[in-house]
């Protein structure tokens, strides 16, 4: 069995703006218009498009956007949805049949945390401050 992650989630709880954006960013990015549901429920393939075509958008939290997307390859969007919405965005990728897992969290559009580890990395890559429960573990 594979696990896939390819999440986005936003501190915000303008659904219709961020919804509006997408479109608009993939518009103007690669020329695409995106199917867009507010389903999380819904399969759909990783892995097949070099840039996102689809994006599932819910509420699981209050005030946090939950966004499922189906390409590896949109780490512009998430800094321009931090800086847009001039929120946190906390943007997680793995994929466990190759072992690469990517952390990447925006605080008003400035990268201030990013792990990388697996294939393609020499052990963990990191970038900005730990967070505070990677400061003292809990065990």
């Amino acid at each position: 069995m594979s696990i896939n992650i390819y999440q986005i989630h936003i501190k915000t709880d303008k659904i219709d703006e961020i919804k509006d954006f997408l479109v608009y960013w993939l518009e103007d990015k690669y020329g695409y218009h995106p199917e867009l549901q507010l389903n999380q429920d819904s399969y759909f393939p990783f892995f097949e498009n070099e840039f996102p075509t689809y994006f599932a958008l819910s509420v699981l939290h209050e005030e946090w956007i939950s966004i499922l997307h189906d390409s590896y390859d949109i780490i512009d969007l998430t800094s321009r949805l931090s800086a847009t919405f001039n929120t946190l965005v906390i943007h997680a990728i793995g994929q466990s049949i190759v072992g690469t897992y990517n952390l990447n969290i925006f605080q008003e559009g400035d990268l201030i945390r990013k792990i990388d580890c697996g294939e393609g990395y020499l052990g963990i890559e990191q970038y900005g401050e730990p967070l505070p429960f990677e400061k003292s573990p809990n065990w």
